[in-house]
């Protein structure tokens, strides 16, 4: 779940919290459990799931044997990380300025929670800062929309706002700009890969009756009006959808690992 500054207080309500917990984080295994094998995550390493969630991929690396920590903006989703990973520490922090001391972490993870490049450009340094110098920064972000679907049926969403949203789960998926970033934080990319995600759902109406609670969607709602959103969303989706009705999104997310500090 989205976690950077201002993404949830006041947008993710308790009930969009829930159904992103049901109905899309079981999906969304594959993902945690190739963050895990990215980072060849090892018995005994201390592991930071900055922007955790749920917890997810802080589960993946427990089951790996790491030692966890993990932080969200949000106190209500960390309720549900400790649950799922009991032996992990968690607190409520900003992934602008993560609360914990300089190199505390061998392994240092953001995934999908950097939503505008300003904040993400503090992130990333926030990343190295706690990164411990011969560790490793773990960014994972979602595809482009011309390369994943669910980017692309969220980006004609937001398309029928009038100015484009300064906070939006895409903003660092164009071409470039996550790059840029990291060169500007004195970063080096060491991998860089594609992982792939399938969302399914068993139409379009079970699919929209989970994502029109979500935060960013229903703020486009609030703005452009539900009916049009949804309009919008199915006729985006019309290449995902299956002969028996079945809706099926093939998403990607680039997985990127740095050095942990400055070169």
């Amino acid at each position: 779940m989205a976690s950077e500054q201002g993404s949830k207080v006041g947008v993710w309500s308790d009930l969009a919290a829930e159904i992103w917990q049901k109905r899309f984080e079981p999906q969304r295994g594959p993902l945690f459990q190739a963050v895990a094998e990215a980072t060849r995550v090892s018995p005994g390493s201390s592991f930071l799931d900055a922007g955790c969630g749920g917890g997810g991929v802080a589960l993946a690396a427990h089951r790996a044997g790491a030692r966890v920590f993990g932080c969200d903006i949000s106190d209500g989703v960390l309720a549900t990380a400790r649950r799922k990973v009991p032996a992990g520490e968690f607190k409520v922090g900003n992934l602008a300025a993560l609360p914990y001391s300089d190199d505390s972490f061998e392994t240092v993870v953001a995934c999908d929670c950097l939503l505008s490049p300003k904040d993400a450009r503090s992130a990333v340094l926030e990343l190295s800062r706690v990164c411990a110098p011969a560790g490793q920064v773990c960014i994972v972000v979602w595809g482009e929309p011309k390369e994943s679907d669910y980017s692309r049926v969220f980006d004609a969403m937001q398309s029928l706002l009038p100015t484009k949203p300064t906070v939006t789960p895409l903003a660092v998926s164009d071409a470039g700009v996550l790059d840029s970033l990291i060169a500007e934080a004195g970063l080096r990319i060491r991998v860089d890969q594609i992982v792939k995600l399938d969302y399914r759902f068993i139409s379009f109406d079970d699919f929209w009756s989970c994502a029109r609670v979500l935060g960013g969607i229903k703020l486009i709602a609030e703005v452009a009006g539900e009916e049009k959103v949804r309009a919008t969303a199915l006729q985006a989706s019309r290449p995902c959808i299956r002969e028996d009705g079945a809706l099926v999104m093939k998403n990607t997310y680039r997985l990127i690992i740095t050095n942990a500090k400055p070169q």
